[in-house]
């Protein structure tokens, strides 16, 4: 069926361009069907093609992916012209003298066709033989580029919203005696410049949420470590100036850290599972590194405090690559990284209400189990129907109905009016986990698309319709014979 499809395209689309030509044709005089044959050559040939019979030429037309080769070039020859303009190009066969003639049909602002035709001999100085009006610089800067932003609103609301915490709680760090008018009227400055800054950054950016992710994930780690180190400093060093450096640091560092996230080319823009899956390994560092020092301090203490922050620092940027590590060279769905994420998280929760079973209160024995938990529950995640890709809102309704699971199972003691908290523990396990093996089944109905699915860049192109201002620019010329290729109607890339 996809064979007998592509063919009637092919058919419609030499029909399409015959009848094109034809209506050419007709504004010219008459040819002899004698000495004017139709021969068919694949647009995508670069070979120069000799004439035909006496009277008729052929004309080879330029695949759009090979405008770069000629306007190379044209433009060792001083001929700039802006791709964005092009519209279509064509060419007549070497002759014997080893000219070769090279149409380029250009749009204007206005949307006008124009046409330039070159002489490109074999020699280094090929002139344009004809003076068409190719695009002038001016004219062409203004064409806007063609850009994917699929996550470009979500970035601009996102960096407002953080903003509304962000200013605020750094501006009564940074100056504990302002006043709360002059705080709130900052922090409306401040989230109309997140909201209109990051318009103005991804203007000319080509966003992704896969590069949204990263992104996002900078601004929050311009936040933390702020907040990290000054405590680190004041327990460690005795830091005097720990309320200044979070409240500055966090003002600063939010706006730094997306300006870096927007370096950052670990996953490609397009990608945003590889890119959660990253950036949620990175945020269980500081589950490993608050839980990983009450194995030699007390919670709260100066040494905890101190050991906390300061592994918390290191272990953020070793999840960040232990995610990389994880992901490899595979291709992670957005749905599959949302299951990940919400196993381990359940893993982590289980492990750490395991104890409170047999009322066990050792901080060694919660450590150990919320760490083993997070684990196992990571790896359930990877391997659990490992080959089965999700899209984004089917990993969103896998999470909703692990939370929604656990309310219902706890339904049953509250109900019951029961006053065994070990009742509760086993019915929220129960329930989480029932219900995030019932959404998943449940989820695999679910069709829904986002632009968080979208790991390529998608188009729908009109090829054969592309070469049409070719067709018209050759009725104005000399040309009394022409060879179309044969150029599908549409093409739709992924």
């Amino acid at each position: 069926m996809k064979k007998s499809i592509v063919k009637s395209l092919q058919m419609a689309s030499m029909f399409l361009l015959l009848a094109v030509c034809a209506a050419a044709f007709g504004q010219q005089r008459p040819v002899d069907s004698a000495t004017a044959p139709v021969r068919t050559v694949p647009d995508s040939s670069l070979g120069a093609q000799g004439a035909t019979s006496a009277g008729a030429v052929a004309l080879d037309l330029v695949a759009p992916a090979q405008f770069d080769s000629f306007l190379t070039v044209l433009s060792r020859l001083g001929v700039i012209i802006d791709k964005r303009a092009v519209a279509a190009m064509g060419r007549l066969p070497r002759h014997a003298d080893s000219v070769q003639t090279l149409f380029v049909i250009t749009l204007d602002e206005s949307g006008q066709p124009h046409r330039s035709q070159y002489a490109l001999p074999s020699g280094p100085r090929p002139a344009p033989i004809f003076a068409g009006a190719a695009p002038s610089p001016r004219a062409t800067e203004k064409l806007p580029p063609k850009l994917r932003q699929d996550g470009r609103v979500y970035f601009m609301i996102n960096s407002a919203v953080k903003s509304l915490w962000t200013y605020p709680v750094g501006l009564a760090y940074a100056f504990p005696g302002i006043s709360a008018q002059v705080e709130t009227g900052v922090t409306f400055l401040a989230v109309g410049a997140s909201l209109y800054g990051s318009y103005a950054f991804t203007r000319n950016k080509e966003l992704g949420y896969g590069k949204v992710e990263m992104m996002n994930y900078g601004g929050d780690l311009g936040i933390a470590y702020p907040l990290l180190l000054s405590a680190f400093g004041e327990t460690s060093v005795g830091f005097r100036y720990g309320d200044q450096l979070r409240g500055w640091g966090q003002m600063i560092g939010f706006p730094l850290g997306i300006f870096g996230g927007s370096f950052a080319n670990f996953t490609g823009n397009f990608n945003y599972g590889n890119a959660s899956i990253m950036t949620s390994e990175s945020k269980f560092g500081f589950l490993y590194g608050f839980l990983i020092p009450l194995y030699f301090s007390d919670f709260g203490s100066s040494e905890y405090v101190s050991l906390s922050t300061g592994l918390t620092m290191a272990l953020i940027p070793a999840g960040f690559f232990a995610g990389k590590l994880l992901v490899g060279d595979g291709l992670i769905s957005s749905g599959r990284s949302a299951f990940v994420t919400t196993s381990a998280i359940l893993g982590a929760l289980t492990g750490a209400l395991i104890p409170t079973l047999w009322e066990d209160k050792s901080k060694e024995l919660y450590a150990t189990t919320t760490l083993l938990g997070h684990i196992l529950g990571t790896l359930y995640g990877f391997t659990y129907m490992g080959d089965r890709s999700y899209s984004f809102g089917q990993g969103m309704f896998m999470a909703a109905s692990a939370a929604v699971g656990t309310g219902v199972a706890e339904a049953m003691p509250l109900i019951a009016q029961s006053n065994s908290h070990q009742f509760y523990t086993v019915a929220g396990f129960v329930g989480s986990w029932g219900g995030l093996m019932l959404g998943e089944v449940l989820a695999r109905a679910l069709f829904e698309k986002s632009g968080r699915d979208n790991t390529k860049t998608s188009s729908i192109t009109f090829p054969g319709l592309w070469q049409l201002p070719l067709v018209w620019a050759c009725s104005k010329s000399e040309v009394k014979g022409m060879v179309t290729g044969n150029v599908p109607i549409v093409e739709v890339t992924f």
